[in-house]
């Protein structure tokens, strides 16, 4: 029986392991391509780290959204001050960092205290109480609520501010845009499809030709769950990664006496949390 002219030698290949090898290379290089080109998107849209230039911290003032925040005070080498706090807390963990962040420091400032049976008693804040805490006061009605309700307010107010949050964070340079992202990984995505497709097509020839396809199907979702695994694109920018990893270094005897206890000023309790979860801050108490 003679085979088409579309057979495995028309490649150069001369058994199916070979054939199998040679296009699950040919994924893994073009999964590699994949990531290489989502990297370059993302190089070219990722705006330019704070503190740069004057030209820098002019442009980032200018684009500044969230009214009286100094973006370069967002800047590694310096801590930053409670106007900061809930950028610090969004680029960690987003919204429900926020919502842990308001709650923290309603505690600290007095206004929010545990009752004994695990709820939260609310009072009024002091004049000097900061204004997203205030805004959390006045979602709360009653004078006891479950923490599960006050998280829920102070979620509704992280959230009503978490697009200034976000386009601060971008400005500055630290965390990516809804924009950035999509862009990265649909570079990304656009290649290794191509690849998997690639793969496809092999498969479907090799069952025309009454050949085994199984193997090849295999490398097929292979390089679908790898495109899947390529494409995604992470939150924040290399600066941004590297400022929260140096705030956790420098807040490091901050968190833990806020953990134990001995540091209760708003603004300490309020870093704290904003840097690392509450439960991370209990759990190295406990330690």
């Amino acid at each position: 029986m003679t085979e088409p002219a579309s057979s495995m030698l028309a490649m150069g290949l001369d058994s199916p392991v070979e054939l199998v090898g040679a296009y699950a290379l040919l994924t893994v290089v073009g999964l590699v391509i994949a990531k290489a080109a989502q990297l370059a998107v993302l190089g070219w849209l990722e705006p330019e780290p704070v503190g740069a230039s004057a030209a820098t911290k002019k442009r980032l003032r200018a684009e500044a959204v969230t009214e009286d925040v100094d973006l370069a005070g967002l800047t590694q080498g310096k801590l930053p001050s409670a106007d900061h706090h809930a950028h610090v807390a969004y680029l960690r963990g987003g919204v429900p960092s926020v919502a842990e962040l308001l709650v923290a420091r309603a505690e600290a400032e007095g206004w929010l205290a545990e009752l004994d049976g695990g709820g939260l008693r609310v009072g009024e804040p002091d004049r000097w109480a900061s204004s997203l805490t205030r805004e959390l006061r006045a979602k709360l009605v009653v004078s006891e609520l479950g923490r599960a309700g006050v998280l829920a307010a102070a979620r509704a107010v992280a959230e009503r501010h978490a697009g200034g949050f976000e386009r601060d964070l971008v400005a500055a340079g630290l965390l990516r845009g809804s924009g950035a992202r999509t862009a990265g990984s649909a570079a990304a995505t656009v290649i290794g499809l191509a690849v998997a497709g690639a793969v496809l097509m092999r498969a479907s020839t090799e069952a025309e030709l009454g050949r085994a396809q199984l193997p090849l199907m295999v490398v097929f979702f292979a390089a679908l769950l790898g495109t899947g695994f390529v494409a995604s694109t992470a939150r924040l920018t290399s600066a941004g990664e590297r400022y929260l990893a140096w705030l956790v270094g420098a807040t490091e005897a901050l968190r833990a006496d806020v953990a134990s206890g001995q540091a209760t000023v708003p603004d300490d309790v309020a870093l704290a949390v904003a840097v690392e979860p509450r439960a991370a801050l209990a759990g190295g108490a406990a330690h």
